[in-house]
């Protein structure tokens, strides 16, 4: 059994010192004075690979090769990329910049802002089509991503339902080689938007899947063998002129996605060029099935700042909110959330952060705490060498929303309140000659179950016989935590057997870890040495524009143990 110890005394007046820093970092962050690209058209990522990715937007949205582009997600810009290689319906973008870990994320869409390759200008002072009403017979409308100046580009006014969206069926299974604890999972997902309905302002957005678990290793899970629709998002909203907009249904808001899943609405006003105010309303739906609940309702008002507008000048934004819940009528959270984006010559930092006040019914901690702050810089020094580098702090917030989830029939151990997890790191990239590239990293870990130190160091080499645009990565990392030791090798491959059509991607890895079961920590006194070797396979095949299919397997070895896996997805977007 794990030994739960609370922090020492001292430490309060770390995180007095701590609180006091972001606090003065978010105050200020409201009035730091700061300082595009032509084009912008949605995309969606169609594989990965160690350097870049390929989407599905090509020279028919006007993108030119060797060219630079911003990836940007819900308005804010999560990666740099070049645009290498254009064919007429994909490109494929090489990483300059890792702004966002998040990034990329199949399934997901996002925006590229881009030079278009011809010079069509639009007409000083044209409003968006998709923020004005198209009421007059003489106007015409513009639809999303259909390229200026063709003759495909100006409609009739009836131009309505811009229809996209996309669904996978996707079947997991897999188990012990001996034994009866397989597992299996068939899920249908879908996302995707209609905008301009009924030729108005108004868009829906929606993402969510239907799924069915079995087999004796899910059994401990709430919903085994219970057909279960999850929804993830679900809401109507509406840009106005001056770019002010209201959001009603269920989704996170991404202005501060910290406040989590709301069912209400989002209002924004745009006050001028710099600020915007906006609150959201609503309740939150059960913390473990994402069931509709009226037991949490929230309030989240809020103020943006930003200043500059192009990705290659100084530029910088910060969203300050203030979230208030109660819980079965009871005063429950009140906390202060901020996100915060600055670009300062070649230095870019992201920061997000949450301070809880005291305002509930304490049973485990009293006073202002630091629940969560992550912060994530990266520095290009030169166009072969990036650094990069950050930190991460997170706790529960002791509240009884919290504390009613951890109380359930497996776990009734409030003092995990208590625990901390604390990770500060550093790495860099260095794009090597002969088409070599080097990543290493290394985090310093704090936390109850699992401290010292980690580290993982990446050699690729683009280029490999026969396949002049694959790719072939050795990696070396450790294996930190409580009670452990150990380290571990994966060598992995991508090969493109049909350029920009059919994609596979085999690897191998094998992990070492000593066991130390005595001390504090557990009961006995033992010590066990464990060999792990997994080996895996994934393709897929890009059918068409429209139909993707994808799959793999994995085999993972143990001393005494062997398990597989094995999944297989069919995804049709439009």
């Amino acid at each position: 059994m794990i030994s739960l110890n609370r922090p020492h005394p001292q430490t309060l007046s770390l995180e007095a010192r701590t609180i006091s820093i972001v606090v003065l970092f978010m105050w200020f962050s409201l009035f730091i004075p700061s300082f595009g690209y032509s084009e912008e058209a949605e995309c969606g990522v169609l594989y990965e690979t160690s350097y870049g990715v390929y989407v599905d937007l090509g020279s028919d949205q006007g993108l030119k090769a060797n060219t630079s582009a911003w990836v940007i997600q819900d308005g804010d810009r999560v990666a740099r990329v070049k645009i290498e290689e254009v064919t007429q319906r994909t490109a494929f973008l090489r990483f300059l910049s890792k702004n966002n870990p998040k990034f990329p994320e199949k399934g997901k869409r996002y925006v590229l802002s881009y030079t278009k390759s011809d010079k069509y200008v639009p007409p000083e002072g044209e409003r968006s089509p998709t923020l004005k009403d198209q009421n007059s017979p003489d106007e015409t409308f513009i639809p999303l991503l259909v390229r200026p100046g063709t003759e495909e580009a100006r409609v009739s006014t009836d131009a309505r339902n811009i229809f996209h969206g996309r669904i996978t069926v996707l079947h997991l299974f897999g188990g012990p080689l001996e034994g009866n604890r397989e597992i299996s999972s068939t899920r249908v997902r879908s996302s995707g938007s209609l905008e301009r309905i009924e030729s108005t302002p108004w868009t829906l957005e929606w993402s969510g899947d239907l799924g069915f678990r079995g087999g004796d290793g899910f059994n401990h899970l709430h919903d085994h063998e219970e057909l279960r629709f999850e929804l993830y998002r679900f809401a109507f909203s509406r840009r106005f002129d001056d770019h002010s907009r209201v959001v009603f249904g269920r989704f996170i808001p991404r202005e501060l996605p910290s406040i989590g899943f709301i069912d209400g609405a989002q209002g924004e006003k745009v006050i001028d060029d710099q600020w915007r105010v906006g609150g959201v309303v609503g309740f939150k739906p059960d913390r473990r099935t994402l069931d509709p609940t009226a037991d949490e309702p929230s309030v989240a008002p809020y103020i943006t700042y930003y200043q500059g507008s192009s990705p290659d000048e100084n530029h910088f934004s910060s969203t300050t909110g203030l979230l208030f819940s109660l819980y079965e009528g009871q005063a429950d959270r009140l906390a202060l959330l901020n996100d915060s984006k600055i670009r300062w010559g070649k230095l870019d930092v992201f920061s997000t952060a949450e301070l809880d006040l005291d305002i509930g019914n304490t049973e485990v901690r009293n006073g202002p705490r630091l629940t969560r702050w992550d912060v994530l810089a990266s520095y290009p020094v030169n166009d072969s060498f990036t650094l990069r580098g950050g930190w991460d702090r997170f706790e529960r917030p002791d509240t009884e929303a919290e504390r009613t989830l951890l109380r359930h029939e497996d776990f009734d151990d409030l003092e995990v309140l208590t625990d901390e997890f604390l990770r500060i790191w550093i790495g860099a990239d260095h794009q090597l000659s002969k088409n070599w590239r080097l990543s290493e990293e290394i985090g310093f870990i704090d936390s109850e179950y699992e401290d010292g130190v980690r580290w993982l160091i990446s050699l690729n080499h683009r280029g490999l016989p026969y396949f002049e645009d694959g790719s072939y990565t050795i990696s070396l990392f450790s294996l930190e935590g409580i009670g452990d030791r150990g380290a571990g090798v994966r060598i992995s491959a991508h090969v493109p057997v049909v350029k920009h059509s059919l994609f596979l991607q085999p690897s191998i890895a094998v992990r070492y870890t000593s066991f130390s079961l005595g001390g504090e920590t557990f009961f006995t006194e033992e010590t066990e040495d464990l060999y792990v070797t997994d080996v895996q396979l994934r393709g897929q095949w890009l059918i068409s524009k429209s139909w993707m299919f994808s799959g793999g397997g994995q085999m993972t070895f143990t001393d005494e143990d062997a398990f597989f896996a094995m999944d297989l997805a069919l995804t049709f977007k439009w």
